[in-house]
């Protein structure tokens, strides 16, 4: 046995893990970097992707990247829409992506939510009221909701995006939801 604590750890650590080594590997895959990014900068590289796709297809987008402005409830305006965006990477056992912090009372519009597995995008769009508020649980004492996402579920209901194109059609979808939705609520308040 060797007296370098480190040099022990690292031959602990190599032979926990050939026991049982996970699922995921993430290491030498197109989206690697991601898993070494803090929770913000995780949040800030979907915001830009959903910013740069809109912005490259013609959407006017108005986008903080900075963040500086803490009284907002959306992260980004596509279209006169505010859009909360949420971003998350495929768990250790490679069945659920976990989106945290939303706020059901928030002022956003729609939401998009992109799951980041080592190969794979899957991004799924919401019109707010098609939000499922009620498959979502809150943390303890939290305003709140929590969004789990099964990889089977998102391949069952074809949210793998390949190319800007797709993307852009999809979003294009819930866009037009969105608008005929606020369209209708507004003639209701003008009445």
């Amino acid at each position: 046995m060797t007296n370098d604590l480190t040099t022990l750890f690292q031959e602990i650590m190599r032979d926990v893990y050939s026991r049982k080594p996970p699922k995921i590997i993430w290491e030498e895959s197109p989206h690697a970097l991601i898993v070494n990014m803090s929770i913000d900068q995780r949040g800030q590289t979907g915001e830009e992707l959903v910013q740069r796709v809109l912005e490259g297809k013609g959407c006017k987008v108005d986008y903080n990247r900075h963040g500086l402005d803490k009284d907002k409830d959306w992260d980004i305006m596509v279209n006169n829409i505010p859009i909360e965006i949420k971003m998350a990477t495929i768990g250790k056992a490679g069945r659920t992506f976990q989106h945290e912090s939303l706020e059901k009372n928030a002022k956003f519009e729609a939401l998009i939510l992109i799951d980041i597995a080592p190969h794979d995008f899957y991004v799924s769009f919401y019109d707010y009221v098609e939000i499922p508020w009620e498959k979502m649980h809150r943390r303890k004492n939290s305003i709140f909701y929590k969004f789990d996402l099964s990889l089977k579920n998102l391949v069952e209901n074809n949210r793998k995006i390949e190319t800007t194109e797709e993307f852009f059609a999809k979003y294009k979808a819930m866009e037009k939801k969105t608008l005929v939705r606020l369209a209708a609520k507004k003639d209701k308040t003008e009445l």
